[in-house]
C-alpha cells in the first residue's frame, strides 16, 4: 500500500512540476495586470472545477478584489 501511495504522489508531483515549467513570466504578469485592471471579476465553473474556481475566488476576495462566483445567490 506505502508503495502505491508513494507512485501516486511522484505521480502527481511530476505533474505539477510539468505544469510549473511551462509557465512564464511575462504571462503570469499579463494574468495580474487584468485583474488589477477590472472593478469586478466574475468566475465560473462546474463540477469539480466549480470548487476549485469558488477557492480561487476567496483568494482573490482576501486579496482585495470584487469577486463573484456566477450562479451564486449574491452574484449581482
Amino acid at each position: 500500500m506505502q508503495a502505491i501511495f508513494t507512485q501516486a504522489i511522484g505521480l502527481v508531483l511530476a505533474e505539477n512540476q510539468r505544469v510549473l515549467q511551462t509557465i512564464t513570466y511575462p504571462a503570469v504578469e499579463q494574468v495580474v495586470q487584468k485583474i488589477t485592471d477590472v472593478e469586478r471579476i466574475f468566475v465560473i465553473g462546474e463540477g469539480r472545477s466549480r470548487l476549485a474556481i469558488r477557492m480561487a475566488a476567496m483568494r482573490l476576495m482576501h486579496l482585495g478584489c470584487q469577486v463573484y462566483v456566477v450562479g451564486e445567490t449574491t452574484t449581482p
